[in-house]
């Protein structure tokens, strides 16, 4: 026969209980506790096992690929990874399996911390896509290599001072025009930021100087010719065919 009195004294053992809870609670007050749940999935609707997630609280960390909010991970057999004790906000993520990402679909999700029971899921989408040929976490630098008129080879002709330029397209429509090694003019600015976007045919870029909106006119359209790999590109512009290679 029990005979404590946290048995025999109902009351008081309520209230030790009651002690206990709030002493808990206040264990944890203060510490982000959201969970977030991703399900990665390719453009089939399979499961994308092994896919890695990295995880950023604002876009800019996410476009250079700093400052991840949790370790990476990878998703498990059936698709998914889950991170918790998060704060509540806005995170941006990267979804990456081989040639496959999400950066031409959903980047960003809200997440909100309402109890210890409850979970954020997100559904996100990988793709293969000229987005993660062009452009790369952290900025993918290209140079030109040839530039044609016809079938005419006029590089020697176009000053070298542009021949050096570098271009540098960040996911997230980031581009930066670097002027090289040699500037046109010691009055040009070393870099021009700007934004990039495939047109919505897919047959151009537009490019965007300055701090414009993607829907404002576009500065440049750049005609795509032929494919974009990871080993080049070629765009025509200004009258020639410009090739792009990579610049290390």
């Amino acid at each position: 026969m029990f005979t404590s009195s946290w048995f025999t004294r109902p009351g008081r053992f309520l209230a030790r209980l009651l002690v206990l809870a709030i002493g808990l609670g206040a264990c944890g007050e203060g510490q982000p506790t959201a969970v977030l749940e991703m399900y990665v999935l390719n453009s089939f609707g399979n499961e994308m096992r092994n896919a890695s997630i990295s995880l950023y609280n604002n876009e800019d960390a996410w476009r250079n690929g700093t400052g991840t909010v949790k370790e990476p991970s990878v998703t498990d057999s059936t698709g998914v990874v889950r991170f918790a004790g998060l704060a509540s906000g806005r995170y941006f993520f990267d979804a990456i399996k081989g040639d496959t990402n999400n950066w031409e679909l959903r980047t960003s999700t809200e997440v909100q911390s309402i109890g210890s029971f409850y979970v954020n899921r997100v559904f996100v989408v990988i793709t293969p896509n000229r987005t993660g040929l062009l452009a790369a976490t952290g900025g993918r630098r290209w140079r030109i290599g040839r530039v044609l008129q016809g079938t005419q080879d006029v590089t020697n002709f176009v000053a070298g001072c542009e021949v050096n330029d570098v271009l540098i397209f960040y996911k997230g429509n980031q581009l930066v025009e670097d002027e090289g090694a040699t500037r046109c003019s010691p009055n040009d600015p070393q870099q021009v930021n700007a934004h990039w976007q495939f047109s919505a045919a897919g047959t151009e870029i537009e490019v965007r100087r300055g701090e414009v909106p993607l829907t404002a006119p576009p500065s440049e359209r750049w005609t795509i010719v032929g494919n974009v790999t990871r080993n080049g590109f070629s765009v025509q512009k200004r009258g020639a065919v410009y090739q792009y290679v990579p610049a290390g």
